[in-house]
């Protein structure tokens, strides 16, 4: 499952369809997922 974060908002979903500007990607299910939040994070 891939989380998405409204870094405007706040607000945080799960579904690709909501995406509009605003929404990052946050965690992602995976090992290439995993990492990128890794590191995005730091």
């Amino acid at each position: 499952m891939n989380l998405y974060k409204n870094e405007r908002t706040g607000a945080e979903i799960t579904t690709e369809c909501e995406l509009k500007g605003d929404w990052k990607l946050v965690s992602a299910s995976g090992k290439e997922g995993k990492k990128k939040a890794a590191s995005a994070s730091e």
